[in-house]
C-alpha cells in the first residue's frame, strides 16, 4: 500500500511536485515511481539545485529556493 498525505496548509499535488523534483536524478526505484506519478498527473517541473543522495537514507536538494529532504524514518530522526 502507498499513498500521499499532505500536512495541513499544503496539498498533495505540491507535495508530489517537490518530491519529484528532488528525485528526478535518482536511480532508486521509489524515486522513479515518484517522478512517474508526478508526470502522470501533469504536475509542473520544478527547478532544483544542490542535489545530494544520502545512500541508504534518502536525498535532499533545493527546490525553487527551498531546502527539501526526502527519506527514511532514520534520516528524519537524524534531523538533517
Amino acid at each position: 500500500m502507498s499513498g500521499i498525505v499532505a500536512a495541513h496548509g499544503s496539498n498533495e499535488g505540491d507535495l508530489l511536485a517537490y518530491a519529484a523534483a528532488v528525485e528526478a536524478n535518482s536511480e532508486h526505484p521509489l524515486a522513479k515511481a515518484i517522478v512517474a506519478e508526478a508526470k502522470r498527473r501533469n504536475l509542473p517541473t520544478l527547478q532544483t539545485a544542490d542535489f545530494e543522495a544520502l545512500p541508504g537514507r534518502g536525498a535532499r536538494a533545493r527546490v525553487n529556493g527551498k531546502g527539501i529532504v526526502l527519506g527514511s524514518p532514520r534520516l528524519l530522526a537524524e534531523g538533517k
